[in-house]
């Protein structure tokens, strides 16, 4: 009787040891998997400030300040503000230039800190990286229909293509469709504001 014991036991307990063999394995392999998923998750989902290489980390930002201070240089030094007469017809005033992107600097400087600093206005990353694709796009059209080098294209190309690229490659991947949808919408307003208004003053110059 024991005997028969053994003989019926042993194949559950040779089974039960091969099942439990197979089933280490899957766990192991799904709880690594898990355990990977999961921390980034939590890195990209963390409250209490921006990681880095998320779409609104100030190390990802902030280089968009030298980047705009480097640009508007090559503008200035290339004369951009003669430049235009090509498209408008009469130059931009140096006061007007000058004002133009000071202001922009000032904006560029408080949206990097409220996006870095409060994750509801993360949506303002996306509308810096925008906006400086769009002034790419806006320099390589300048170039194109003027046959001719349009001051500020160069740091352009190197520094904004990169940077708001970076930054929209993230936020594609990281960011809520509206916040996207926010960001870029809130782009294609500023530049278009901004567009009308260094229009307005230089058609205005001769008047002041």
């Amino acid at each position: 009787m024991s005997s028969g014991h053994a003989v019926k036991h042993e194949p559950r307990r040779h089974n039960f040891r091969v099942n439990v063999r197979i089933t280490w394995f899957e766990y192991a392999a799904i709880s690594t998997f898990l355990d990977v998923v999961d921390g980034r998750n939590r890195a990209l989902l963390c409250h209490s400030g921006p990681m880095r290489w998320h779409y609104r980390d100030g190390g990802l930002l902030w280089p968009f300040v030298p980047a705009l201070a480097i640009h508007v240089a090559e503008e200035w030094f290339a004369g951009f503000t003669t430049w235009v007469v090509q498209l408008t017809g009469r130059s931009m005033p140096d006061a007007a230039f000058i004002g133009i992107n000071a202001v922009a600097m000032a904006l560029l400087v408080l949206a990097i800190n409220a996006a870095t600093g409060d994750e509801s206005k993360g949506w303002l990353a996306i509308t810096i990286a925008t906006v400086f694709i769009i002034n790419t796009f806006s320099h390589v059209a300048g170039s194109l229909l003027t046959r001719s080098y349009s001051p500020g294209l160069f740091t352009a190309v190197v520094l904004y293509v990169p940077l708001g690229s970076l930054t929209m490659i993230r936020a594609f991947d990281q960011a809520p469709q509206s916040e996207i949808r926010r960001g870029v919408v809130s782009a294609l307003m500023l530049h278009a504001v901004v567009f009308v208004i260094a229009f307005v003053v230089t058609q205005l110059a001769d008047t002041f």
